[in-house]
């Protein structure tokens, strides 16, 4: 588990590597993604989404074990 500085930090990278390295139209679709995902955050568990998808749950549980 990454902790709340770890989660910022890493995302702060992210964020930071994708402004840097991708072209304005691969931001925007990011931002699309994101922002749908967060839509659907709010109507919807993330958890069991993650749980029925295989490829998902074992990324999920990398650092677990």
């Amino acid at each position: 588990m990454l902790g709340d500085a770890g989660a910022n930090l890493l995302g702060f990278t992210l964020g930071y590597g994708v402004i840097m390295i991708l072209p304005w139209e691969a931001q925007i679709l990011i931002v699309v993604i994101l922002s749908y995902l967060h839509k659907y955050a709010e109507v919807s568990s993330i958890t069991q989404m993650i749980e029925r998808n295989r490829f998902l749950n074992w990324l999920d549980r990398l650092g677990r074990t």
